[in-house]
């Protein structure tokens, strides 16, 4: 969780969004100059599918560190 920054409990919403951000800001595709780091592109879309295991699909959100 440590290259997203989030802390539990995290929703669903607020991964999506900085796997958004982090890939815009990682894409060789997008970035000016192909200066992305496509490995990195691999590292985070593997986080965000490890983190989306953890929310629950009935509440969308990851519940809380005490459950």
């Amino acid at each position: 969780m440590k290259l997203y920054s989030v802390s539990i409990p995290y929703t669903e919403k607020q991964i999506r969004h900085i796997r958004n951000e982090l890939i815009k800001r990682n894409h060789p595709d997008v970035t000016e100059n192909g200066g992305g780091d496509a490995e990195k592109c691999r590292e985070i879309l593997q986080a965000y599918q490890i983190l989306l295991k953890y929310i629950s699909p009935e509440t969308g959100d990851s519940g809380s560190e005490n459950s």
